[in-house]
């Protein structure tokens, strides 16, 4: 990208959009979204992974 951002700066700018169209999308504050988002990641910590499924209809080719 040649919009003269570094890393940190086009993430802060993309987190930003993400909590801004959650909160627009539901009709909530940036605040509640934000708090959302959080307890999501929070969820996200505490469970285990989960590993990938195979597409519908197609066969995994190791448990076959």
């Amino acid at each position: 990208m040649s919009d003269g951002l570094t890393l940190s700066q086009r993430l802060t700018v993309g987190i930003g959009r993400m909590v801004n169209n959650l909160a627009v999308e539901r009709g909530i504050s940036v605040e509640r979204a934000i708090f959302m988002i959080e307890c999501a990641l929070q969820d996200l910590k505490r469970k285990p992974p989960v590993p990938p499924q195979p597409p519908a209809g197609e066969v995994d080719r190791k448990a076959a």
